[in-house]
Parts: structure tokens; sequence; C-alpha cells
């Protein structure tokens, strides 16, 4: 088989960064703020044709179809962080993050049968993302003598809320999870240092892996999300 796609995307994206910072009289201590804006615009549209060879001479084309794939993402980031020096070698720190996702995605895919396009039920449809994550996090870190430490914790708040708009199929969850971290730190003379260290970190899934229709280019590569 032959099989041949042409895709042509657009993908404009707008970005806007707000800033401030506030420093004290106390050397090291700080507030910094930040407020971040993205919008993005993505329309992918191809055009496939297919075809059997026949004793090594192509038969010709006897498979049309055509998908357009159009996503919108808008993201808003806030956070703000705090550093407080408690003495020379002790600070606190401290800081807030928010951010807001929001995706839409519309996935049609067609095929040419008798001059007329019918859609491909099961490969068309349109999905709606939303993501709020909310987080909080301290730390503290101190040194005595050649020993240095840092300890953390980090909360954050999930809400994430799927549709398919099709089959109305609704799926909405939220949970909390908690971040500890922590390090010890030796130094040695001259410039060597040992250090012990702790964290335990989140894996989220993509956009596209909670997608369950994901991408469509032959019977023989078709990939979902779950």
């Amino acid at each position: 088989t032959q099989r041949v796609e042409n895709e042509k995307e657009t993908s404009p994206t707008l970005e806007y960064n707000l800033d401030y910072v506030k420093r004290y009289k106390t050397e090291g201590r700080e507030l910094k703020a930040s407020v971040q804006y993205s919008n993005n615009d993505e329309t992918e549209n191809a055009n496939y044709t297919e075809g059997f060879y026949e004793n090594g001479i192509f038969a010709g084309n006897d498979l049309i179809q055509r998908s357009e794939n159009a996503e919108k993402q808008k993201n808003i980031i806030f956070t703000t962080d705090y550093v407080h020096p408690i003495s020379k070698d002790s600070k606190f720190e401290a800081g807030l993050r928010t951010q807001l996702r929001k995706i839409g995605n519309n996935y049609l895919v067609e095929e040419l049968v008798e001059n007329n396009w019918e859609k491909i039920a099961a490969f068309s449809n349109q999905f709606k993302y939303n993501e709020d994550v909310h987080a909080a996090y301290a730390i503290y870190g101190t040194k005595v003598k050649k020993f240095s430490y840092q300890a953390g914790l980090r909360a954050e708040y999930t809400g994430l809320r799927t549709e398919l708009i099709e089959t109305a199929q609704v799926n909405p969850r939220d949970f909390i999870n908690l971040f500890p971290s922590g390090h010890i730190n030796y130094e040695f003379a001259g410039q060597n240092q040992v250090q012990v260290s702790y964290s335990r970190r989140i894996q989220r899934p993509r956009f596209w892996d909670l997608n369950p229709f994901f991408t469509f280019a032959d019977n023989r590569n078709i990939q979902s999300g779950n």
C-alpha cells in the first residue's frame, strides 16, 4: 500500500508577563510576584490518499480521507515568593502558585464516499479539559559549622474536569497532595562536599493522555489517551 499525508498547521501564540520585585533594607530579604497569561490556537488540516500496488504497479487511490484538528488553549499562572533571612546562615522561604489551564479540542475525520464526505464517528470528537492547581510551600534552611540543612513542604490542590461533548461524558476529579523535601550537606576541606537529599514529586498526565481520541494517521498507527 501507499499512503500519502499532506498537512498544514497554523499555531499563533500570544504571551504576556507582569513581574514585581520588592527588596527590603535587610540584605537578602525580598518579595517577588508574577502573572503570566498565554493563549495558543492550533489548527491542523490534513489530506490522506491511499492505494494498493498490484504486481509492482500502483493501481491508484481507492481511499481518500481528511482530518481537521482545532485546539485552543488558555493558561494563567500566578506566583509569589518571599525570602526572609533569619541570621547570616539561616533563612525562611515561602510562596504561592496558581495555574489555571483551559483546553478545547475539536477533532474531525472524514472519508470520501461516492463524492460525499462522511464523518468517521470513531475518530471524531469534541473534548474539553480544565485543570486548576493551587500550591503553597515553605522552606527553612540553616548552617551549623560544616553542616547545612534544609527542609521544606509543598501542598497542592488539583481540580480536573474532562468533558466529551458529543457523548455528554463529564469526569471531574480533585485531590490534595503533600510534597516534603529535605537535604543535609557536609563540607570537607577544600571544595569537596557530600549531600543526602529526599524529595517527592508528581508527574501529571499530559492533555493528550486524558483524551480517549488521540490521533489518526492510518489503520496501523492509531494512538489513544485514557
